[in-house]
């Protein structure tokens, strides 16, 4: 529509003024002191804070939680309701089981608790109980429940707890917020050592004494590949190179080695020196059907999976062996299970071949 250059003008003073008399009142807006606090009723809000434990069974432990928790429970009464519904048919119950409960549902408020960086971004979360304090947990449970359909009941997958960054017990009735809850005993290697091959049970490690090459990314200079490996691996399996150690390169070479029930998926770490198998799955892991294995991220962490296709209860699914700090979930150093998570869509995927890299 056609407007006269002279009516146009008269619309735009008018609009002008209009805005300068808007000016003052957004003056008095930008000026307003800044507050943090939020408006709104515990019960409408998402932002984090302590409460306190009023009267519940936690109380013996500390007195104050941080809501909401990982179930998005905002008050003390939906959280203890919640504990409450899990604890019914418990005539007993131990110190480790009750504070492992309390710190899933009620996660105490520490002073100590510092989040982990990524780059020069911190990764905030609600602090949730570590898998070491799970697992004593549920041993306790399946103590006093002997016969029980322990499975069914059990709030949680110990395995899916994280193993750093996490809450663990410093004593019978403390809690700690923790960097890392299990304790390895890292070493370099000389240069001047002789290579060698240790028996397996020294190699992948035991209870009593393990040791392990960590590779330091101190310098935050990508390790190079290395391609002095002397055992490669079996070629009927999956040999490749990925990224286990989230260094943002796929420079590990990761092949499967033994056989039968000592059959191993081991990674060579980029940077790494001996000829060790530091960085392991468990002994007779379930490599999975031919052509079904690759590795890839897959849950997002920085660090490559190991998927393939498995059979479970008549049917097939694409089930990943997640990669962590120590080795592969299901190790003797890293803990969890070497079934850690399974690929959704991935039903009968044992009548189809997966290209080993891309995963498709």
């Amino acid at each position: 529509m056609y407007i006269p250059f002279p009516i146009m003008s008269s619309e735009i003073l008018n609009w002008k003024k209009s805005w300068l008399l808007v000016l003052p009142l957004i003056h008095q807006v930008l000026t307003l002191p800044f507050t943090d606090t939020v408006s709104h009723a515990p019960e409408t809000t998402t932002r984090t804070q302590c409460l306190s434990l009023e009267s519940s069974r936690c109380t013996k432990f500390y007195s104050s939680f941080l809501a909401p928790n990982v179930y998005g429970d905002l008050t003390f009464q939906d959280a203890s309701q919640r504990l409450e519904s899990v604890l019914v048919g418990y005539a007993h119950l131990p110190d480790t089981l009750l504070v492992f409960l309390c710190s899933l549902y009620m996660p105490p408020c520490l002073d100590n608790v510092k989040l982990p960086t990524f780059g020069s971004k911190a990764a905030f979360r609600t602090p949730l109980p570590c898998m070491t304090m799970c697992e004593l947990a549920e041993k306790e449970v399946r103590d006093l429940r002997i016969g029980a359909d322990v499975e069914n009941t059990w709030p949680i997958s110990c395995s899916t707890l994280p193993t750093d960054y996490c809450l663990n017990l410093a004593g019978p009735t403390t809690v700690a917020y923790v960097k890392s809850s299990i304790n390895v005993k890292h070493f370099r290697s000389s240069v001047n050592d002789i290579v060698s091959f240790a028996p397996l049970e020294v190699e992948l490690g035991n209870e009593n004494d393990y040791e392990l090459e960590v590779v330091t990314l101190s310098d935050a200079k990508i390790p190079s590949r290395r391609y002095d490996i002397a055992d490669l691996g079996d070629p009927d399996y999956f040999q490749g190179w990925a990224d286990v150690q989230g260094i943002g390169a796929a420079n590990d070479y990761c092949r499967v080695v033994g056989k039968a029930k000592r059959r191993f998926l081991s990674c060579n770490l980029a940077g790494s020196r001996d000829q060790g198998h530091h960085y392991v799955s468990k002994l007779g892991f379930q490599a999975g059907h031919p052509n079904t294995w690759f590795m890839r991220d897959m849950d997002g962490d920085g660090r490559d999976d190991y998927c393939r296709c498995l059979l479970f209860q008549g049917s097939s699914k694409t089930t990943c062996m997640k990669s962590g700090e120590r080795g592969f979930y299901g190790s003797t150093t890293q803990g969890g299970n070497q079934h850690t998570f399974s690929l959704p869509g991935s039903d009968g995927c044992h009548t189809r071949r997966i290209n080993h890299v891309f995963g498709e």
